[in-house]
């Protein structure tokens, strides 16, 4: 008999810290599930997409660069740092600020990208706004401690850059320094599990 995925059931998972749900065995999701899995980002795995390398929390299969003006020096660079990545994007972020970054920031919501670097003059007003979508996790980054301190402790899935205080040069040597930080994990997931109960709490609202 196949498992029944019910409301209730992705509530809990959401709870435990978890936004993957294993549907390997053809699991039969209710609506109201579907609607929570929806609302939630939960992403969905399966066999298929398991061999693809998928669903592993800290790796990264798509990467996004994010701006308001970028040099063709920085774009190199970054394409260089992740040249192992299979997908690398850029995103131009338009005036209509915060309006235009929803497109973005639901990305990470929903599960399409993993991670997204912003290159912006308006840092604050960023990480306010992307941090009001499910499973998002931004933070602005002005140094190499306050990079080394959030990619260990939290690990954020978008990393704000102030474009007005670093240069590209400056920018360039974190991006690259966010590869080689290791993350703790058991603090990163003890942090997301607190986060989820306060998201769990609103959305039932």
């Amino acid at each position: 008999m196949k498992k029944v995925i019910t409301e209730s059931y992705i509530i809990d998972l959401i709870v435990s810290g978890k936004f993957e749900l294993d549907i390997s065995d053809g699991a039969i999701i209710t609506p109201l599930a579907k609607d929570k899995i929806k609302s939630a980002g939960i992403r969905l795995i399966s066999n298929r997409n398991k061999s693809r390398g998928f669903g592993k929390t800290f790796d990264y299969n798509k990467i996004i660069l994010a701006y308001k003006e970028l040099s063709p020096g920085l774009l190199d660079s970054f394409r260089q740092i992740f040249f192992n990545i299979r997908k690398l994007g850029t995103f131009k972020i338009r005036r209509t600020f915060p309006e235009s970054l929803t497109e973005l920031v639901k990305q990470i919501s929903l599960g399409e990208t993993d991670l997204i670097f912003v290159l912006t003059d308006e840092p604050e007003e960023t990480i306010i706004f992307a941090n009001k979508f499910p499973k998002v996790r931004c933070a602005v980054v002005y140094d190499e401690l306050s990079l080394k301190r959030v990619k260990e402790k939290i690990h954020p899935n978008i990393i704000v850059f102030d474009s007005e205080l670093l240069t590209d040069r400056k920018i360039e040597n974190l991006i690259s320094l966010w590869q080689s930080v290791n993350t703790d994990r058991a603090a990163a997931t003890c942090f997301d599990s607190h986060i989820f109960k306060i998201e769990k709490y609103f959305i039932n609202q």
